[in-house]
């Protein structure tokens, strides 16, 4: 048989797959670098790698994630994903499936620390204990979702082949799947309350609603979580033409879940007009609710303009400091 190579068909989806990710992955690392890069470059004296602070570390680990995510994606079309399963060579089988099975781990960490990342930055804002309180639930939330969705892919299928979905007895990889994207979702929705809560706190003018509106970006992922939990429910295992390791469409929707965590944790930073929201804050709002002493003699935040996105990570800080 003729390999269909590079050319897209209804039986050869995978250069789409392929297509698909990578440009997922590039717009997710184009966010990413720019927001550090921005923070590097605040200054006259050039780049420094000083400025960076722990939100910003925890992306470069999730782009680290993301990129191995990427490559192992990759390597599944090009040992057949995409294409009918049982048309593939037995080995080729194996290889999709292990390499399936190795990406999910790789998934999970991308979406876990990026999380980790745009909770950081809500912890960094110093809230009042209020809110540091159920910042720090989401954050505990978070890191348990992590842990029970690595520990619970790692023992998806009976050993010693805990990636043959198709040939092993397997707990139900749909719900179990449902369960961590419906998890995921619900913590990011209540993050976006958090951080919206927080930030209605500032006595600001009206442009403070725009940085509420791009926190709450996140919500986005509603979307694509829909159509990969709409895909699980037409995957019936029994009569399966391939894992759902193999399943092109919930790849491209776990994809496009991972891009859109990212983009969403780096859009606050990547906006301009942010760094002209104007200052209404008083030395006790300052003080009390973010624990901030920066302020000058007149009892204001700032003469002028009060920089939101900067503190510490968002480094709140007297726009007239030398």
């Amino acid at each position: 048989m003729t390999s269909p190579g590079n050319t897209i068909s209804p039986s050869h989806q995978g250069p789409a797959v392929d297509i698909a990710c990578w440009i997922c992955y590039l717009f997710s690392a184009l966010c990413v670098i720019s927001k550090i890069w921005m923070k590097m470059s605040r200054g006259k004296k050039g780049a420094k790698f000083y400025q960076l602070h722990l939100d910003d570390f925890l992306l470069i680990l999730t782009l680290s994630f993301a990129t191995i995510f990427n490559v192992l994606l990759s390597q599944q079309v090009a040992f057949g994903m995409g294409s009918p399963f049982f048309d593939l060579t037995l080995d080729s089988q194996v290889r999709v499936e292990k390499l399936g099975y190795t990406s999910q781990f790789m998934y999970v960490c991308t979406i876990g620390s990026a999380n980790m990342a745009a909770i950081v930055c809500g912890i960094m804002l110093e809230p009042t204990k209020r809110y540091l309180r159920l910042l720090m639930a989401v954050c505990f939330l978070n890191i348990t979702w992590i842990l029970s969705a690595i520990f619970s892919i790692a023992f998806q299928c009976t050993l010693p082949n805990p990636w043959d979905s198709l040939g092993s007895r397997c707990i139900d990889l749909i719900a179990l799947w449902s369960s961590i994207e419906i998890l995921n979702t619900c913590m990011n929705c209540a993050l976006i309350a958090v951080m919206c809560a927080i930030l209605a706190q500032l006595q600001m003018s009206k442009k403070k609603y725009l940085l509420m509106s791009l926190l709450s970006v996140r919500v986005i992922l509603v979307v694509p979580v829909a159509f990969k939990i709409h895909f699980l429910l037409q995957h019936h295992v029994p009569s399966a033409e391939y894992p759902i390791t193999g399943n092109w469409k919930i790849t491209i929707c776990s994809a496009l879940i991972a891009t859109s965590t990212i983009v969403a944790t780096c859009l606050p930073f990547l906006v301009p007009v942010i760094k002209n929201l104007h200052s209404g804050f008083t030395v006790g709002d300052v003080q009390d609710k973010f624990g901030v002493s920066d302020v000058d003699e007149t009892g204001t935040a700032g003469s002028s303009h009060f920089q939101i996105l900067q503190i510490r990570s968002f480094h709140l800080s007297n726009s007239q400091d030398s």
